[in-house]
């Protein structure tokens, strides 16, 4: 039997778990997979929820929940906060955010304060995916030009993250 989630009385945040539950029951009746595989959602620095809380079945991480699903994670909003989270953030959380990571060996890497907070968004341990808009020639350039850096190793993202204004308690 299908499920049906009344809105009114889901929770505020769904867990990936149930969601696929969901899937599979709702294609069940039909004999035929859910087809389920990808799932988009912000990552990156100024979105740490999805490698930093512990929100799924078995304390895991949502990344970690996809990752043991067979779940493809695209992260969005890879470069910053919105408009709206950066009214919630606390003050002075966007500026600092902004810059992380801010270590010297880092800064030196990547020069451009965007295409650093890309390449950490790129790393994050689980993530398919980075999705990021550009508006000029040059951001293009600037974000094509990590094209040549391989991605963080978990170390390297664990000690990046360090130097951004609220590092995460997991990521695994």
């Amino acid at each position: 039997a299908s499920r049906v989630v009344d809105a009114a009385s889901a929770p505020a945040a769904l867990r990936l778990t149930d969601v696929v539950e969901w899937a599979a029951q709702a294609a069940a009746p039909a004999g035929t997979s859910s087809g389920f595989r990808f799932v988009q959602l912000p990552v990156g620095p100024d979105a740490p929820e999805a490698y930093a809380e512990r929100t799924e079945r078995g304390g895991r991480t949502f990344l970690r929940a996809a990752r043991d699903l067979g779940i493809a994670v695209v992260g969005s909003k890879s470069l910053g906060l919105t408009r709206a989270r950066r009214r919630r953030a606390a003050p002075g959380a966007t500026a600092a955010a902004h810059a992380c990571p801010d270590d010297a060996a880092y800064r030196d890497a990547i020069a451009d304060p965007g295409a650093r907070k890309l390449h950490l968004a790129r790393s994050v341990p689980g993530l398919t995916t980075a999705l990021v808009g550009h508006k000029t020639p040059d951001h293009v350039a600037a974000n094509l030009a990590l094209t040549t850096l391989a991605p963080l190793a978990p170390a390297a993202f664990a000690d990046a993250l360090a130097h951004c204004p609220q590092p995460p308690v997991a990521w695994s």
